[in-house]
């Protein structure tokens, strides 16, 4: 009976070690996901609902994994409970794992597992989370799962772009750059770096969200914009409906400078409501460059077309 449990959990491990893992659109973080765990495209995360379970990755500067691994081994977690933290190495690579417990919002207890990985040219960091009862994830299963940790070199974003849930059709001239599950980001020119903000840089994002009323929608768009973390001392030129295919859009044209470099820049946002959520198409560029770019950036606005 010993020597069949043992060959089953060497089967087991046998199974993750030879799976080839999943990677999210657009994602260069990819692993392969414990058993009943599926890739949703609505949510962009893997998850099994019946055991309140999730995997959620955030791609982060190779600089940057000092501070988190400093943030997530936080000894005194707000609203949290350390189970155990370790160093070790997934891949090769140094990472910690930070494991917790936390009461949900609706009083059960909850495990999560924090994972950061420093790969040469990109952090990783991972959030995982179950159910804390026997119907959960174990931590052995857990820990499969984050063993099989992958960074793929580059990702394969014209043949992955059809997963997203809009269309682009003119591009004016853009390339894509980064995408996930319900977004893109696209610029002209020669760097992939869009934080510099020396060329201009278009984002097309999609939000399953309950659609204001058409009464409102220019104060929704106008607060949006002013709530963009990536935006500061946000002034607003212009802001307008229209119908476009049948769907109403809200644009605003407008100056704000880079929240982290303080650069000064004219924004485009151009917000369309569906039934299904709202598409949001922002466009900036650098004050001296507005005429160059803003027709080519309507365009590319034109062109756009929700899925749903």
């Amino acid at each position: 009976m010993r020597l069949l449990l043992l060959t089953l959990l060497f089967l087991s491990s046998l199974d993750t070690a030879f799976a080839a893992p999943t990677f999210p659109p657009g994602s260069r973080i990819g692993l392969v996901p414990a058993d009943g765990m599926t890739f949703s495209r609505a949510s962009g995360i893997f998850e099994n609902a019946s055991k309140h379970a999730s995997v959620r990755f955030r791609e982060m500067k190779p600089e940057e994994y000092a501070l988190l691994e400093r943030t997530i081994t936080d000894p005194n977690p707000k609203g949290m409970k350390v189970v155990f933290q370790e160093r070790t190495t997934i891949g090769g690579y140094p990472a910690v794992l930070v494991t917790l417990n936390q009461k949900s919002q609706h009083g059960f207890l909850l495990r999560k597992w924090l994972l950061a990985v420093r790969e040469p040219t990109l952090t990783m960091f991972i959030v995982v989370q179950s159910i804390e009862t026997p119907e959960g994830y174990t931590d052995a299963a857990i820990r499969r799962m984050l063993n099989s940790l992958v960074a793929r070199p580059t990702v394969p974003i014209e043949a992955e772009m059809t997963e997203l849930p809009f269309e682009i059709g003119d591009r004016a001239g853009f390339r894509p750059v980064r995408m996930d599950t319900l977004q893109i980001a696209m610029t002209e020119g020669p760097s992939d770096d869009l934080y510099r903000l020396d060329q201009p840089v278009v984002t097309v994002a999609f939000t399953p969200f309950k659609t204001p009323g058409s009464s409102v929608a220019q104060g929704f768009a106008e607060r949006l914009l002013k709530a963009d973390p990536d935006l500061k001392e946000v002034s607003i030129e212009l802001s307008q409906s229209f119908q476009h295919r049948g769907r109403l859009r809200q644009e605003i044209v407008g100056q704000a400078k880079d929240a982290a470099s303080g650069k000064k820049l004219v924004v485009l946002q151009t917000l369309e409501f569906g039934r299904q959520g709202i598409l949001r198409i922002k466009s900036v560029t650098r004050p001296g460059e507005r005429d160059a770019h803003f027709r080519r950036f309507r365009s590319f606005a034109d062109g756009i077309e929700m899925k749903r």
